[in-house]
């Protein structure tokens, strides 16, 4: 990552440090994003696993874990993302379980010396990667033996979104959302389809399962819709499960959880 890029980041993070639980709360999507992701940790990991958050934010997953008795590192390029999560975890008596660092994710696994057997990264955070083979190779690196790798990435292509666009009528997002996405993005995030985005780590890992999520539900930045669509959205929550994490229909959704182990 560019110094330029770096700053860039960690300023639009800073300045919503202080409102991001807000945001994240209000949010329909990152409300039914958030539980999925967390059951689908659970079913990673096992007690006495060193686990390391990348991206942290303001520590709602690392929080999540910690309070299950499992030991936490959180690391964000935010120091005031950092500084929130910290006061969280002294009020709820969570800090044994937990450590928080200021810190591009990328620098901190190749200079960080601990092992872990698992690391995750929640709500796109992987997305800012510029260099994800590197970040592969320094992923395999901080693991341990079958160390997982779990995250959370923005698709290249969101068909919900392309949808509900051409449902309010406007075309010309509808458009830049299936040929130009990234114009529609509030930051500059690196978006690839899950295979594409797979390639980037199979020298190192290989691939458990893939989760789709947004692919009838309204998308992530457009979650005004739900109170639109109040009355079908648990039909639609049922679709998302029963064909969310089948292939091709996780290449189509808003967002995927990916589920890779080090070979």
């Amino acid at each position: 990552m560019t110094s330029e890029n770096q700053n860039e980041i960690l300023l639009f993070h800073d300045n919503i440090a202080e409102s991001y639980d807000d945001i994240l709360n209000k949010n329909r999507f990152s409300e039914i994003l958030r539980p999925l992701f967390q059951n689908i940790l659970i079913q990673n990991i096992q007690h006495g696993n060193r686990i390391l958050d990348l991206g942290c934010g303001t520590g709602e997953d690392a929080l999540f874990l910690a309070k299950k008795g499992f030991s936490v590192t959180g690391v964000d390029i935010s120091q005031k993302m950092i500084e929130i999560a910290e006061k969280k975890a002294v009020t709820k008596d969570y800090n044994e379980n937990l450590q928080f660092f200021c810190s591009d994710m990328e620098i901190f696994i190749i200079e960080n010396t601990n092992k872990f057997d698992v690391i995750f990264s929640n709500f796109n955070a992987v997305n800012y990667v510029r260099d994800l083979n590197s970040f592969s190779a320094n992923a395999s690196t901080a693991l341990n033996e079958n160390g997982k790798l779990i995250f959370t990435v923005l698709n290249k292509l969101s068909i919900s979104e392309v949808f509900y666009n051409f449902l309010r009528l406007n075309f010309k997002k509808s458009w830049e959302a299936v040929f130009n996405r990234k114009r529609l993005l509030l930051t500059d995030l690196n978006i690839f389809f899950p295979g594409t985005f797979v390639d980037f780590f199979k020298d190192h890992f290989r691939v458990k399962r893939i989760t789709g999520i947004g692919i009838f539900i309204p998308p992530h930045n457009l979650t005004g819709m739900y109170n639109k669509l109040r009355f079908a959205i648990p039909f639609l929550l049922w679709l998302e499960k029963l064909i969310s994490s089948v292939f091709p229909f996780y290449c189509l959704c808003d967002h995927y959880i990916i589920e890779m182990q080090k070979k």
